[in-house]
Order: C-alpha cells, then structure tokens, then sequence
C-alpha cells in the first residue's frame, strides 16, 4: 500500500508555506544534498538581470549564488518577493549571485513583473532546474557557495544579510538554514536569525500529509478547514476538486483518468499558527504533497472564461432573511440536485450550482446575509434551472468573467534514450 507522509520543521511552518519535500524529513530518492557539489545548472532564458544564459556552474565561478524556486501562482512566494528584493540590492556589489526560478514562460513573467517588479536575475521555462534539483514544494531556496558547494536550504523569508555573508565567506554554518533530520545545529551569532530545533521526542507533528489507496466504494467523508483537510473514499478528482475549492474553476488537463477515478484517504493537517493565513499554508502544504505523490503538477492563475451571475430578479423580495444560522442540506447527482437550509448564505448554493452545472457561478448582485431557502431541479438546462430560481427571486446570467482557475496536469515520465 502506497502511502507518503510529511513531517515539516516549526520553523518553515512559521514562515508560512514551507516547500514540504524540501524541508521535510523524506526528502525525494536523489535530491542534492547539503555540502556535496550541486547538481548541474543550464538556464538559457531570463528576463531580467545581468545574466544573459547559464551553461554551468563554471559561468558563476567566484560567486555564491542564492537560487530561489517559486511561481506566480504561490501566495508566499510572491509575498517574499520585496524581502528579496532589498537584498538583492543590499549586496549588488558583492560577489553574489541572485537568481529566480520559474517554470512559467517569459510571456507569464513578462506580463506578471509588471505589477510584481523583481530585481535581480529571473530564469524562465526553467524546468530542467527543477528536476535537477528534486524541487516539488515552493518557494524552495538553495544556497550555493563560490566553489559550487551547496551549503544549505532554506526559506526566503529566513534569508537575511548574516545569511548572505556566511555564504560568500564559504561557511557550513548558514543562519536561517532549515535543520535536517540527524543534522546537528551548528551554533550561531546571537541577533541573527535561526531555524527553529526539530520537535522533542513525542512532540506533536507540527505538519503532516498522507495517502492510501482504498478499494471498492463505502461511505465518503470531507473536510476542509483551516488547519485540516480529509477526505475519505473519495475519486481522486473530487478530492483534488474540494481541496481547491477557493478558485472558481478546476481543469483537468492530460491526466489519466484511470487515475482520477481512483479512490483515496487523503489526510492534511498544519498546526495553528497566530498572525499567520492557516488556510494557505495548508493548502500549500496539500499542493506539494499531492504533486509529490502523483504524477500531477498543480497550479493557479487568472484567466477569462465563461462564468453565471447569480442574481436578484429587479422587482422581487429575493430569499426569505434568516435570524440564525442552521444546518444546509443538500443532494447532488444525474437525478439533480436540491439543496436546503433554514438559514445559511448563499455561497453555499453557489459552489454546489458550480460543481453541479460544471460552470463557475459568481455573486454579482445577489442577496447579502443569512438566508432560508429550497430549492431544487432535476435538468442541467439554464432555462429549467432558472425557473426553478425564480421561486426565490433569483437568476443565474450568462456572462465572461476574469476568474481563479486551478489547473492540474498530467506529467509524463521522461524516457530515457
């Protein structure tokens, strides 16, 4: 029985996010590792810095090099982006080098530094990087010193000047590097800024993923919250299709199917955090699993498509106000749907609409508040869907919206020649 499970360091939970293969005790089978030579370096695309190709570490002779895994569609690592930035310009004259990778295109880049601007050297379609490096969870920093030795892994957030220094003077004691499991702690100057100690012996696990197929139908059960995410015999779709609910569409592109109608316990938990956005950094968590235990690569963007607007008919009183919230209850199926409650908001209906008709539904317009409703229909045509939305003084309005869309494809094995 397949089955992955991740214990991730206080440290890069606090920073919110944290690259789950990286950081984690079970690193992928041939990751690079730390104070052994890096793996090769071939970047041939970059859209801004001095940089104009990388055909291996011999063009970086007599550098460190801070190497940094991220994309657009990862909320920490575009949080990270000023932090990164200041020290990219607090070291312009020294003998380090800065480089962002991505294995989204110059045109994704080109339109996202527009409002994202980024200083120092960002690679593009930078996929070969990746692989080299086992990198599944971002942002996913590596520090390289000037002999091409990897000196550590870190967190951008836990990269300060000390970090930089250390690294140009060759050390193996980097400040703000994750601890490895059976690594000792190196000891460090006071002021500078340190990972967090693994947990003591029967601590509770700060971080945890895990899969295992199930066989066979049987009771399903989900649960999305802010620090966990279960979902029991579910297809691996309607999993993956919950997990990502917060984008107003999910597409399924070039994965087998055999493999999304396969069932799965799937179990995602992070300890609760205080000034921290729990919900992210569980989902993230998720993400890096999911893309480490499946051949899939997940992610999110904004794109136009064709979207519905639920809306108040003019004229009509809308959905009865509820004073108190009360139980929704629901069915869904090729028979229709019927969704009911004494008094919830009308997101739920929403999502249920969406998932249903296979189309993002949208607010624009509608009610606000706690509402009491019911309602139900057997067809999937708008007009029969409309009429029955009537009843509560609402329409669903054809129109095209920029939207969230989570994207998860299918990865091929790479053959050999």
């Amino acid at each position: 029985m397949k089955k992955l499970a991740i214990l991730l360091l206080a440290a890069g939970l606090a920073a919110c996010g944290a690259p789950a293969d990286q950081a984690a005790s079970g690193k992928p089978a041939g990751a690079p590792k730390k104070d052994a030579p890096a793996p090769p370096l071939v970047l041939e695309t970059f859209v801004t810095g001095d940089l104009k190709g990388v055909k291996g570490w011999e063009d970086l002779k007599g550098k460190a090099v801070v190497l940094e895994f991220w994309a657009t569609f990862c909320d920490p690592c575009v949080e990270n982006i000023p932090h990164m930035n200041e020290l990219v310009e607090s070291f312009k004259d020294k003998p380090v080098v800065f480089i962002s990778l991505t294995r989204d295109s110059r045109g994704e880049i080109e339109k996202f530094m527009k409002t994202h601007p980024m200083k120092g050297n960002v690679a593009v379609e930078a996929s070969g990087a990746f692989k080299n490096f086992k990198v599944r969870g971002i942002p996913h920093t590596v520090l390289v010193d000037k002999a091409g030795v990897i000196r550590a892994f870190s967190y951008p957030s836990m990269v300060t000047p000390a970090t930089i220094e250390a690294l140009m003077a060759g050390s193996s004691a980097i400040p703000g590097a994750f601890v490895e499991k059976g690594e000792a702690k190196a000891e460090e100057p006071a002021g500078d800024t340190a990972a967090a100690p693994a947990p003591a012996a029967g601590a509770p696990d700060m971080a945890v993923f895990s899969v295992t197929p199930v066989a066979g139908g049987g009771r399903t059960r989900t649960s999305n919250g802010d620090t966990e995410f279960t979902s029991e015999g579910n297809s691996l779709a309607a999993a993956i299709s919950k997990l990502l609910s917060d984008a107003q569409l999910v597409e399924f592109k070039g994965v087998d199917q055999r493999l999304l109608d396969s069932k799965y316990n799937i179990t995602c938990k992070v300890a609760r955090m205080g000034g921290s956005d729990n919900r992210a950094r569980l989902r993230e968590l998720a993400v890096a699993g999911l893309s480490g235990a499946f051949p899939l690569s997940i992610r999110t963007e904004r794109g136009t498509r064709k979207v519905l607007l639920l809306k108040k008919i003019p004229g009509t009183a809308g959905p009865a106000a509820a004073k108190a919230r009360g139980d929704l209850n629901y069915s869904t199926g090729d028979r229709g749907i019927e969704v009911s409650t004494t008094g919830g908001d009308l997101a739920d209906l929403r999502k249920l609409l969406r998932d249903w008709l296979k189309t993002p539904v949208l607010d624009e317009g509608g009610p606000s508040g706690l509402v009491a409703y019911k309602f139900e229909t057997s067809s999937r045509d708008l007009k029969a869907v409309n009429g029955a939305l009537q009843a509560l003084g609402l329409r669903l309005e054809e129109a095209r919206r920029e939207i969230a869309i989570a994207t998860v494809t299918g990865l091929q094995p790479v053959k050999n020649n």
